[in-house]
């Protein structure tokens, strides 16, 4: 939660002074989001990861790992108890996903980039949201590092918080 208060501050703060990335660098956010999100079907544990930071790959990789192992653990011992799972649209920031999405402004900070995610749910009687999408330059190519959700125009939680939570949780048992 810290990480995402302080990249939101420098992001925010800088990007009032300068914003010395090219229409390149705006197109190039944007493809990798319009990538990511036209591809994403809701199961975090097979979403593109060459379009995520290795950060974020690494959270999800133990996730996921954590699923399958306990899904194992129990089925070794005949149990009927749920396994621990991440449910949900992780990268939207509503369980039920989005049917339609669109990309807003895009604001930089050296090698970090926010672009605000417009998101529509059709099948849930056309709810409408927003998510940040928190990109990071690795090696030249920008990378997806975080989604922060909103409600009611409040940060609620971020896909790396949930990881975080989730991975937390389950290494202390």
């Amino acid at each position: 939660m810290l990480i995402n208060i302080i990249i939101c501050g420098i992001l925010s703060v800088t990007s009032i002074f300068t914003n010395p990335q090219t229409d390149e660098d705006k197109s190039k956010v944007k493809q990798v989001v319009n990538s990511f999100f036209n591809t994403y079907k809701g199961d975090y544990s097979v979403a593109d990861k060459t379009l995520l930071a290795k950060t974020t790959i690494e959270k999800i990789n133990r996730a996921v790992t954590h699923e399958i192992k306990d899904a194992q653990r129990l089925k070794a011992l005949n149990s009927t108890d749920k396994p621990d799972l991440l449910e949900g649209d992780l990268f939207s920031g509503l369980y039920e996903g989005y049917t339609n999405y669109m990309v807003g402004d895009i604001t930089f900070s050296g090698e970090n980039a926010i672009t605000r995610v417009h998101f529509v749910n059709n099948d849930f009687d056309k709810y409408a949201w927003y998510s940040d999408v928190v990109l990071v330059k690795e090696n030249g190519d920008w990378k997806i590092y975080n989604v922060i959700y909103f409600k009611d125009k409040k940060e609620s939680g971020s896909l790396l918080k949930t990881l975080f939570v989730f991975l937390d949780k389950n290494d202390s048992e």
